[in-house]
């Protein structure tokens, strides 16, 4: 591994300066490395200025798709139970608003006082 291969695999590692600590971003063109502080400001910095810690916490990346074909068999049993209800409906009966949290209606659905119920 090249010395500039070696700054890339830097990338995503938290890093502390004299400018406080960020987290490594980039390689630039003179083989600094780019940080970008929490502060939101970038500085470039050469290697022995750093102290590099360890990786950046992942970030998650959104909601996971996994969650919908389970949300939705949920949805189904129930609906099932209850044929005549429309959509709209059925979703009302578990007080589901447009910011209400998949895991919180699938608690809901899972919970037999909710199943069992007067509609």
């Amino acid at each position: 591994m090249n010395h500039f291969e070696y700054l890339k695999s830097l990338i995503g590692y938290q890093a502390y300066s004299n400018a406080g600590a960020g987290e490594i971003v980039d390689v630039d063109s003179d083989n600094h490395l780019l940080v970008l502080y929490s502060g939101g400001g970038y500085l470039s910095h050469p290697l022995h200025e750093l102290t590099i810690i360890n990786p950046a916490p992942a970030v998650p990346t959104g909601r996971d798709p996994n969650r919908i074909p389970i949300l939705l068999q949920e949805i189904a049993l129930y609906w099932q139970k209850h044929p005549d209800l429309r959509l709209g409906q059925l979703l009302g009966n578990f007080n589901v608003s447009y910011n209400t949290e998949d895991d919180v209606l699938l608690e809901r659905l899972r919970d037999p006082g909710y199943f069992d119920r007067p509609l």
